[in-house]
């Protein structure tokens, strides 16, 4: 049976502006940016994109920036296509301004998703200098614990000539080396065997820690913890729970949130 718990920790106590990423309650209503984390596997990407349709937000990730300034006749644009057709990539400092750029030009000055950024703690840090003064943060982090990551990615092998997906555990074939449907001989993408899962994982952790400790400091941090990885049931409820987080968050934007979502 399945249940289904949700704890919600606020924490109160007294907000003293000191440049963070929150402001006493004012009259004006600050645009708040919304930036997606997720564990490896959960797909932030496809997160935003959905909350971005259902919401009703814009949704400014920045490979499209890139993609955009590439052509754009602009200083900037000119230092995009000097530096990506010389390297094949686009440095953090290039990628703020890029950003920067975008925002500030955007005629409609609402809410808005922010994908692919920030990568780094110095990009967390200079996007919560830089924009605050305008803006409001929230960086949601969806997490699903390692253990069940690991489980579903390694557990997973796929036909490569009718592209059936089987899982070793869940949804196994008839024989553990054939597909059902064809008879081919099944195989696992290199991505899904079990270190190189474990490594993605320890890479994440590495990068994203500081940039979580980072929000959590300035109260601008949301986490939604899940025990299960449950496919479409699990992303119907941690996408209501998305938009629940960013509605609560605007209006009390002086605590900070943690959600937990359990699944069992």
């Amino acid at each position: 049976m399945k249940k289904i718990l949700f704890l919600f920790c606020l924490a109160s106590g007294c907000f003293v502006q000191q440049g963070g990423c929150q402001d006493p309650p004012t009259s004006v209503r600050k645009p708040l940016i919304i930036i997606l984390f997720g564990t490896p596997g959960t797909g932030p990407g496809d997160f935003a994109l959905r909350i971005s349709d259902e919401m009703s937000l814009p949704l400014i990730s920045t490979s499209s920036l890139v993609q955009a300034y590439l052509t754009q006749e602009s200083p900037i644009g000119a230092s995009v296509r000097e530096t990506f057709n010389t390297h094949g990539s686009i440095p953090d400092k290039l990628l703020l301004d890029m950003t920067y750029d975008y925002i500030q030009k955007r005629e409609n000055r609402s809410d808005f998703i922010l994908d692919g950024i920030p990568r780094t703690l110095a990009q967390a840090q200079s996007l919560q200098k830089d924009l605050s003064p305008q803006f409001r943060i929230l960086c949601i982090y969806i997490q699903v614990k390692d253990a069940a990551i690991i489980q579903i990615k390694s557990g997973r092998v796929i036909c490569p000539n009718c592209g059936r997906v089987y899982h070793k555990e869940f949804s196994p074939p008839d024989d553990p080396l054939t597909c059902d449907q064809c008879d081919s001989a099944l195989k696992q993408l290199e991505d899904d065997v079990r270190e190189n899962v474990v490594l993605r994982l320890n890479d994440f952790h590495k990068r994203a820690t500081p940039i979580f400790d980072f929000f959590k400091k300035e109260k601008c941090f949301a986490e939604i913890d899940s025990t299960a990885y449950v496919g479409e049931e699990f992303r119907d409820l941690v996408n209501a729970e998305i938009r629940r987080t960013i509605e609560r968050f605007d209006i009390d934007s002086t605590r900070a949130l943690k959600l937990e979502v359990m699944l069992s």
